[in-house]
């Protein structure tokens, strides 16, 4: 059987940090986006990339 190092499920880097603010962000886009009070997204519903 292989060694395997289990880290804690507490542990979170700067990656994961940075994933979920992300994802946050897409997610509060699209609710913007479907409620009509989407600003950035310029007619598109579920923008790939942030219209700054």
């Amino acid at each position: 059987m292989e060694n395997q190092t289990n880290l804690p499920a507490e542990q979170v880097n700067a990656d994961d940090l940075l994933m979920i603010v992300e994802l946050e962000d897409r997610l509060e886009l699209a609710s913007a986006a479907e409620e009509g009070r989407c600003h950035r997204c310029n007619g598109n519903d579920y923008p790939d990339t942030v219209i700054l």
